[in-house]
């Protein structure tokens, strides 16, 4: 892997969690610098040091370094792109998504692809066949991994969806996402609804078209990049203290329901911290101590709502604002807001705990 301005290679030397990671006068026969790209996983694993690989720790100032090889670890997904397709703003990600029934009774329900088929499944992370493209244009949900999308042919209620080959002039395949009330709305069958039933099959689950209606969260979903971790962000040192959104735009920290209030995904891969409950970012823009925390709707160039994740120290730092940390104000309250970073300060050990 060779740098195009110093025309040295990646080389690592120290075969251990952590051993450092520089440029060095490129040598063929070096086996420090020698690597091999993973396309499925976006890993880069070093040939020699075998079960090591390319990792970002964010909590370092996003300090590279070799550590172990951890399937679907953010901090070692990396992208080959051709430089005429990179801008600016480019960050790595595939496109793919994951989509979440606000549906409140299990945590993180999700529609995933069963062979030929669609289900509910739990749990936050690595869950299989829970990854998604969604092409707004084409209007097609396809399975990642696959030529299958997201099919619906019966138009009543109870109608079945499931997955067949993809076919953009397949009108039973057309689903448009709608910004405002999340619901993933068939086009051919007008109103209805992609709907998830959580009491069906025996507390299992069943995905079905329904007429479209906003009773209750059922037909509701959150599309999250693929790359964020489901979790709960709760504080450390502070007890009863699980991080939600609250009225007059704030973020409090509150006794732990196991509910969607309480759910967010952290994504590393954009710096966001992601409510569940109304999918905005958290979001700070004062920069000083006792700076307003609060969510809002997440843009991918607003530094207000980047931050890295220290687990180390498990502190939760502000990007933009560098020195300040995400902390309550204090053990009774739990109101949150910017501090200047502090180690020892127990209001601002908070933890982002996958799910």
């Amino acid at each position: 892997v060779r740098s195009k301005s110093s025309d040295r290679c990646l080389d690592a030397y120290q075969a251990w969690d952590g051993g450092i990671v520089h440029v060095f006068r490129c040598m063929d026969n070096e086996a420090n610098q020698k690597w091999m790209y993973d396309c499925a996983s976006g890993q880069l694993k070093h040939v020699k040091h075998q079960g090591l690989c390319l990792d970002q720790d964010a909590g370092q100032g996003n300090k590279l370094q070799l550590y172990g090889c951890s399937p679907n670890n953010p901090n070692q997904q990396w992208g080959i792109m051709d430089p005429n397709d990179i801008t600016d703003g480019w960050t790595f990600s595939d496109g793919s998504v994951r989509f979440y029934t606000m549906e409140s009774s299990k945590p993180f329900a999700q529609l995933v692809r069963n062979g030929d088929n669609v289900a509910i499944a739990f749990g936050g992370n690595n869950v299989a066949g829970s990854q998604w493209y969604y092409d707004a244009s084409t209007h097609l949900v396809k399975a990642k991994v696959s030529n299958m999308c997201l099919d619906a042919y019966q138009p009543w209620d109870g109608g079945i969806v499931h997955v067949y080959a993809c076919n953009v002039n397949e009108a039973n395949q057309h689903w448009n996402l709608d910004s405002t009330t999340n619901q993933l709305k068939h086009l051919k069958h007008n109103g209805f609804c992609l709907d998830a039933d959580l009491s069906a099959n025996n507390g299992a689950g069943k995905l079905q078209l329904w007429g479209c209606h906003l009773n209750n969260n059922n037909q509701v979903w959150r599309m999250i990049p693929a790359t964020a971790v489901a979790a709960t962000v709760h504080g450390s040192s502070v007890i009863n203290a699980y991080l939600q959104p609250a009225p007059q735009d704030k973020i409090v920290g509150a006794v732990s329901t196991g509910k969607w209030e309480q759910h967010w995904f952290w994504d590393a891969n954009s710096n966001h911290l992601i409510s569940k409950i109304n999918g905005q970012c958290l979001d700070a823009y004062e920069a000083w101590n006792g700076g307003r925390v609060h969510t809002y709707a997440c843009i991918a160039t607003e530094g207000n709502q980047k931050w890295s994740y220290d687990a180390t120290n498990q502190m939760i730092k502000h990007v933009k604002h560098a020195g300040f940390c995400l902390a309550f104000d204090n053990a009774s309250n739990k109101l949150m807001q910017l501090k200047s970073c502090n180690t020892g300060e127990n209001t601002q050990r908070i933890i982002i705990e996958a799910a």
